[in-house]
């Protein structure tokens, strides 16, 4: 694969013009060949420097000049252009001497048309290895050409200084021979050179370029019009510069490019660059000339604005000078640079103490770090900042500046520094301040103020009047004292402003009337009457005392709630000092009021609780929860006693906890009937155990005879079947009795009141109860519902009702759990037979059965657990048949 770019131009130098013709028909077989001929060494140098030639085939034995003395030769003046030595006489000393005299390639003449194919592939390997090498140089050439130029805009001041420097650095450059920048002159009619460098001549003497037809002739025209780079190739070969032509190749101008300098859409001019070769530039020397041109362009650009920042920065500076207010300007790193006159009066630093520094020195302290960043941030984004700052003179004083910063920017919208003017408005500001903060203080005291004179009009009313009266501070100015309240009449006004002694001070509540809802409220009015140059004014301050006054109602109803409650009350404050405590405070306690006050809850501790308990205690209510448990007292006598305490903290409107309320009920006297029923039900217990021990023990001899007669029935004079008789009658009775012994203990143990109750999941319980019976065929639905109960005797009772649906309803009988529709309670229903409506009240009962082997005492056990619960239980059908128990465990 051959990397060749364009066309190959080939010279062939052999004096056999029939055996170069034969060689040039079969290399043009490729296209990108073309081959030209010369029959002599001396012909073929001067085609090379006529021409450009991208490889060169030469035959060796030649009159004249050999092949190896003409290699010599072109090796002189072209160095890396390829060179073919294609010879009909080889040897090794010949291509020795080819070798060392910088052939790029040997080839021995042969008969055949294969020698061509291979020549030609030579030649496409030397050229592409040349042209490779080429672009490398070049590419490299390009960059420091382009980085010379550049470091040379950036060191020049002024747009001449930068003209004539590209030019210079451009034409010191190899393979280019001169450059020039032209502009349109004011007509805009005709390119005129403003800097040139290089090969010149009086070549710009001798020709005018014209821009104003509508078919430009010529680069640098071309450029001018399209703002887009022109390049000429080939000036020798090239129509379009016919006019210019035989100066520019006395020059030794072989092709040119015309750059057009631009910024944006400003056009400063076309730069043109002339090589001495043709073929000079390019694609990747075009796109860096043009990115160039760009590059003066911008250059040309900053330098003019610089210039024109530059004459307006001294008019500014003549007016600044004379506007009386502080001003400076700074660069973009808010260093100092210059600072008018006014600067120095106002802040006592002369300019000298203050170009170099920054604006730090002026800060007083008064503003944080996030002020200035503020303010940096806004003039860094390009916008104006306007603000007051406190300053500090150099003397130290402070003082108020009401300051302007805005950015100071190029014809691009770059930023290059800020101009600052201060005003000093110190005093101004004072007065300002006061004014302000009288106010202030008088719209945000939190309560009307408004001031009358002897017509009843208002001379002033503040915001908070306003608001109180549900209006604005415009329409009371045009009211009327009375207009507000109602108890006042205006035909009287005139005795109630006369009542009125200067300097007197009066406080009363009375009530005011709202114009947007024509409601009155309660409000607090303190009123003086006061003279100010002769002329009386009545202030006035105007407080709405609703809330107190709901307060002061709502005290009253609780403490006459509290009063009657039979509860002890007690408040404290934050700390936990004791502030208030009711009559029944002092009842349960022993301790009366006076000697509560002033104490905490501490003086009733007993010691039967820890640190831990009054711990958890304190960090619930400190965190603004509702605290409730039982507490073991100690009355003031020295006797114990329980209380059910519940402490709330008392906040106000703005949720902020201001103290605790304790609520206290007695329940020592509950706490004791509670284990009074503890004790009983232990004693049940025990006495059921005992009578089914009792009832048992005469039933083992029972067991004992059964078993002597069964061992009877072997003996052939005992009639065997007789006796089978009697033993299975008798051992029936026996488990009959069993079970009763078994129903009767369970009604002892299951008949106890249930004391403490917790929360228990029905869907849990009815599953515990239906692992204890036998039902591969029976299914079971629960729709889960909280009750408080005894966990086991729950299931206890779930049980029997499972054994009875199944009893009653067979193997596959389908039950279900769900809470009551309309009230607080739970069913158990089944698809059974259901149980007939005149037998539904009977079946709760003890010994009630419809089994013959059944004791009666399953469903007086699901009613006695209900009752030890404190439950109701009602038998009826359920919606789709079946039976149907409903347990109503809400308080009746």
């Amino acid at each position: 694969m051959h990397d060749l770019s364009g066309h190959v131009r080939v010279l062939h130098v052999d004096d056999e013009v029939d055996v170069a013709d034969l060689t040039a028909t079969f290399l043009e077989r490729d296209e990108r060949f073309s081959v030209d001929i010369a029959t002599s060494a001396s012909e073929g140098l001067d085609r090379l420097a006529a021409e450009s030639i991208d490889c060169v085939v030469s035959d060796y034995e030649m009159p004249e000049m050999d092949g190896i003395e003409f290699l010599e030769t072109v090796r002189d003046e072209y160095p890396d252009l390829p060179f073919i030595l294609f010879t009909g006489q080889g040897n090794e000393e010949i291509a020795s001497e080819a070798i060392s005299a910088g052939v790029t390639d040997y080839l021995q003449k042969q008969t055949g048309s294969e020698q061509y194919d291979l020549l030609a592939n030579r030649i496409r390997n030397a050229v592409s290895q040349y042209r490779a090498a080429n672009r490398a140089t070049n590419l490299d050439r390009i960059h420091r050409v382009y980085s010379g130029v550049n470091q040379a805009v950036m060191e020049a001041e002024t747009r001449a200084e930068i003209e004539r420097r590209v030019c210079e650095r451009l034409s010191e450059s190899d393979p280019y021979r001169f450059a020039w920048i032209g502009a349109a002159d004011d007509d805009g009619q005709r390119i005129e050179p403003r800097a040139s460098a290089g090969v010149e001549s009086g070549y710009l003497d001798a020709i005018e370029i014209t821009v104003d037809g509508d078919d430009p002739t010529g680069p640098t025209a071309r450029a001018y019009r399209t703002r887009e780079l022109a390049v000429l190739q080939d000036i020798p070969a090239d129509p379009a510069y016919e006019q210019w032509r035989a100066d520019a190749i006395e020059r030794g101008y072989q092709s040119s490019a015309a750059i057009p300098l631009r910024h944006g859409e400003t056009l400063y001019g076309v730069l043109n660059v002339y090589a001495d070769r043709t073929n000079a530039f390019d694609e990747r020397e075009r796109a860096l000339l043009a990115e160039l041109g760009d590059t003066v362009g911008h250059a040309i650009r900053r330098v003019e604005l610089r210039t024109d920042l530059e004459r307006r920065l001294r008019r500014f500076e003549s007016a600044v000078e004379h506007a009386g207010h502080v001003v400076l300007i700074t660069d973009t790193d808010a260093t100092i640079r210059y600072v008018n006159g006014a600067f120095e009066s106002v802040t006592g630093y002369a300019a000298s103490e203050a170009v170099g520094r920054t604006p730090a020195m002026l800060q007083s302290g008064e503003h944080d770090g996030e002020f200035y960043q503020d303010l940096w941030e806004t003039i860094l984004a390009g916008d104006v900042w306007q603000g007051e700052v406190i300053n500090e003179r150099k003397s130290g004083e402070r003082y108020v500046v009401d300051q302007t910063i805005a950015p100071i920017t190029d014809g691009d919208g770059g930023i290059t520094g800020f101009v600052a003017i201060n005003r000093d408005v110190s005093e101004r500001k004072q007065r300002e301040q006061n004014l302000t903060f009288l106010k202030r203080a008088i719209d945000q005291a939190g309560i009307g103020i408004a001031t009358h004179n002897a017509d009843g009009y208002p001379t002033y009313v503040n915001q908070h009047l306003g608001s109180l009266l549900g209006t604005d501070r415009a329409s009371l100015r045009d009211a009327h004292m009375t207009d507000h309240t109602p108890e006042l009449d205006r035909d009287q006004f005139e005795t109630y402003w006369d009542s009125y002694d200067d300097g007197e001070r009066r406080v009363y509540d009375t009530r005011l009337e709202r114009t947007d809802t024509g409601e009155t409220i309660p409000v607090e009015i303190i009123g003086s009457k006061i003279t100010i140059g002769g002329e009386a004014y009545q202030v006035s301050t105007v407080r709405d005392i609703t809330d107190r006054k709901q307060r002061t109602q709502d005290l009253r109803r609780f403490r006459s709630a509290v009063e009657h409650a039979g509860h002890g009350v007690l408040i404290t404050d934050v700390d936990g000092t004791i502030e208030y405590v009711n009559d029944a405070f002092e009842t349960i306690s022993g301790y009366t009021a006076a000697e509560a006050v002033g104490e905490t809850p501490a003086l009733l501790k007993s010691g039967a609780h820890d640190q831990a308990f009054y711990r958890a205690l304190w960090e619930t209510v400190l965190a603004g929860d509702v605290w409730q448990g039982e507490v073991v007292n100690e009355r003031k006598g020295g006797e114990r006693y329980v209380i059910d305490q519940t402490i709330a903290p008392i906040t106000d409107s703005d949720g902020e906890t201001t103290g605790f309320v304790a609520i206290n009920r007695d329940i020592t006297d509950i706490k004791q009937y509670e284990r009074e029923l503890e004790a009983q039900n232990e004693r049940l217990k025990q006495y059921g155990q005992t009578v089914a021990h009792d009832l048992r023990n005469p039933l083992t001899p029972l067991y004992a005879e059964v078993d002597r007669l069964r061992a009877l029935m072997d003996d052939d004079e005992v009639d065997a079947e007789s006796v089978r008789e009697r033993c299975d009658s008798i051992d029936e009775i026996v488990r009959r009795m069993e079970a009763l012994i078994d129903d009767l203990l369970t009604m002892a143990e299951q008949g106890q009141l249930v004391l403490h109750p917790e929360a228990v999941s029905l869907e849990e319980v009815a599953t515990a109860a239906w692992a204890q019976i036998e039902t591969p065929n029976a299914s079971l639905d629960v729709d889960s519902t909280p009750i408080q109960a005894d966990h086991d005797r729950v299931i206890e009772m779930l049980s029997n009702l499972f054994r009875n649906a199944i009893e009653h309803g067979g193997d596959a009988v389908h039950v279900r759990i769900g809470p009551l529709d309309f009230e607080e309670g739970f069913f158990v229903a089944d698809d059974g037979p259901g149980i007939p409506a005149a037998e539904r009240e009977r079946v709760l009962d003890r010994g009630y059965t419809t089994d013959e082997s059944g004791t009666g005492f399953g469903l007086a056990i699901v009613d006695q657990i209900a009752d030890a619960h404190g439950w109701s239980v009602s038998v009826t059908e359920g919606r789709t048949g079946g039976a149907r128990f409903e347990f109503r465990t809400g308080e009746d």
